[in-house]
């Protein structure tokens, strides 16, 4: 292509640049926000999954009177906020 037009193949080398460029820069920042929102994803999971087995254990101990009195004492004082 040099041969045939050497304007021709800078302009099609420059875009090619350009787009590589930013596709590399762009993908680092989508990398970035996809691995903060697994995190934020996995925290979720964990925060509903704590909540679900502490209900069975509130039952199993019969603690429910405690556990209502706790809450009350120190609203908003949770670990995991209720989802």
């Amino acid at each position: 292509m040099v041969i045939i037009s050497p304007v021709m193949f800078v302009i099609s080398l420059s875009t090619c640049l350009v787009t590589v460029g930013l596709l590399v820069v762009l993908s680092g920042k989508l990398r970035d926000c996809s691995r903060g929102a697994q995190t934020a994803i996995g925290d979720m999971t964990s925060a509903a999954t704590d909540a679900l087995m502490s209900l069975k254990r509130i039952r199993a101990f019969n603690a429910t009177e405690r556990e209502t009195n706790k809450i009350g004492e120190k609203p908003g004082k949770r670990a995991h906020p209720v989802v």
